[in-house]
């Protein structure tokens, strides 16, 4: 006897899949979204502008959280010595990058992210490790940063390094992008309340 025909109606393994990609998605955006309700909820606080430290550890934790990421750094731009310091740091990056080091603009990955002005990759971080800045540059199996920015100004960079085994999708980097240009605004807006700003270095 023969089986009957599927119904137009009846999901395939191919629609099924699809929507249970589909799922995954969503729910990955509203874990996301989720994530920069924190931070700016974080910048509302009283407490925000006393213990900017503090602050920028939580948001880096909340922007690590956002990508599915276990390790990175947050740095901010001195700009009267043109430098990045390190205010935070989770997992292996925070043993390298001690609170209060600083880094010359223009070195290594996150230099090369604020001299551009856009994220950068690992693949992108050999090419500038070529044009001199080996002793700077971070070794790890994928390294991502992306800036904080604020209208015209950067402020900062989040540098993500990722171990995992699949490998980081364009998709997640434009989710670093996004929370980072997010989380710069917050920091400008942060700043412009302050008086005088508060010194997180």
């Amino acid at each position: 006897m023969s089986r009957p025909a599927p119904s137009l109606f009846e999901p395939t393994g191919r629609l099924s899949r699809e929507a249970d990609l589909l799922r995954h998605e969503v729910s990955d955006l509203r874990h996301f979204m989720g994530n920069l309700r924190d931070m700016a909820d974080l910048v509302d606080t009283p407490e925000a502008s006393g213990d900017l430290s503090s602050l920028m550890e939580t948001m880096l934790w909340k922007i690590l959280d956002a990508i599915d990421a276990e390790e990175g750094v947050l740095m901010l731009l001195d700009h009267t010595r043109d430098e990045l310091v390190h205010i935070a740091g989770v997992g292996a990056m925070a043993e390298h990058h001690h609170r209060g080091e600083r880094t010359p603009r223009g070195h290594g990955l996150a230099g090369w992210v604020v001299a551009s002005r856009g994220p950068m990759m690992t693949e992108d971080r050999l090419a500038a490790d070529a044009r001199g800045d080996r002793e700077t540059a971070w070794h790890g199996p994928t390294a991502v940063a992306a800036p904080l920015v604020a209208g015209d100004r950067v402020m900062g960079v989040v540098e993500v390094l990722h171990r995992r085994r699949a490998p980081f999708s364009p998709e997640r980097l434009d989710m670093l992008v996004l929370a980072c240009r997010f989380a710069g605004e917050l920091l400008g807006s942060l700043e412009a309340r302050q008086t005088p700003p508060a010194e997180a270095y």
